[in-house]
């Protein structure tokens, strides 16, 4: 009696364990033959843009369990040799990816170097210059999105701390940058913007010396308004080839600058200066997914996928230095900064 009983019940068990193991095995199969996109990091993820552009990247694949992925992070910020090279090389040829999705201009390099003509589809990001110099121009495996500076987010912060300030007057905007090679690209594309009511200039300096003496001169300059973009790459007195930290220069510059500061970069605010209006990198991460998508899902060719220009901006706050800042930030502006976790001490 109990072995019959034994039987039945083995039958009844037989179809859901039948149904489960062909699901799973369905599942493998799916997931094994599933498209693989490899995000090449230029930074590491200490990096604030690096980890911002990645929390949108992660959300985005959450929604896309049809795409596998994984990250490398070329951590190229300070060093670029041929172990970059070489590990971003050993990892490629191990995922074996249908798509990389390159973040930053040194991945670009490195690609443009070695993987562009080996056929995997390429899409760019961040790239704050033009991509001739990738040779990413007329390649049929290569598409992408734009880093720009946002004259409309510049302008509106000014327009806002005008208003709220009662300094409607104060219309002379100053960009303050080194003379690295994204300080050089960041010049060109503002020099070439509308910057409507606004009398824009540009000074570009070698050394922190120069920068030191540029702060010193704001007021004599008649400078309402100060720019800030590249400033890790200001040479010392004694070595043209070693830089001042920093954060000695973000230090210096908010506590002798005699009028407001706006960082053109959102990582920026977290290295110290009170405001920061940047390139979105929630905009870097949708747009480029939606790239993706078109490439991998759609079966679109690349260059059949025009390059993006972003629209979209970012402001980011430091507490700690706003406390010390000589103008008041109107209230919606904090709230910005707080509803895209862009607050840093």
């Amino acid at each position: 009696m109990s072995h019959t009983l034994n039987f039945k019940n083995n039958k009844r068990l037989i179809g859901p364990i039948l149904f489960i193991t062909v699901s799973i095995a369905f599942l493998y199969v799916v997931i094994s033959n599933s498209p693989k996109v490899l995000i090449l990091h230029s930074y590491s993820d200490d990096y604030v843009w690096t980890a911002l552009i990645d929390d949108g990247l992660k959300n985005g694949f959450k929604k896309r369990q049809y795409l596998r992925n994984k990250i490398y992070y070329m951590n190229s910020k300070h060093r670029y040799d041929k172990n970059t090279e070489l590990f971003a090389d050993q990892v490629i040829a191990q995922y074996d990816p249908d798509l990389i999705l390159a973040v930053d201009d040194n991945a670009q390099h490195f690609l443009a170097k070695k993987h562009l003509d080996t056929g995997v589809n390429i899409v760019f990001a961040g790239v704050n210059g033009e991509v001739d110099r990738y040779n990413y121009i007329g390649k049929k495996n290569v598409t992408g999105i734009f880093e720009r500076k946002s004259i409309l987010g510049i302008s509106f912060v000014l327009n806002a701390l005008n208003e709220y300030n009662h300094t409607e007057d104060k219309k002379n905007i100053t960009l303050l940058l080194d003379s690295s090679n994204s300080s050089k690209q960041d010049k060109n594309h503002l020099t070439q913007r509308d910057w409507g009511d606004f009398n824009f200039n540009i000074r570009q300096v070698e050394t922190f010396a120069q920068w030191q003496q540029f702060i010193h001169s704001l007021a004599r300059n008649k400078v309402d308004y100060l720019l800030v973009s590249g400033y890790r790459k200001l040479q010392t007195a004694n070595d043209p080839n070693q830089y001042v930290d920093y954060k000695t220069v973000v230090e210096w510059t908010q506590a002798h600058s005699s009028v407001p500061i706006i960082a053109l970069n959102i990582f920026s605010a977290q290295d110290g200066f009170a405001l920061a209006v940047g390139s979105s990198p929630f905009e870097q991460a949708n747009v480029s997914l939606e790239i993706i998508d078109k490439i991998l899902i759609k079966k679109m060719t690349p260059k059949d996928i025009a390059f993006v220009t972003p629209h979209l901006y970012s402001i980011g706050i430091n507490k700690t230095a706003l406390k010390k800042a000589k103008y008041k930030l109107p209230v919606f502006i904090e709230s910005f900064a707080e509803g895209t976790d862009n607050v840093y001490e």
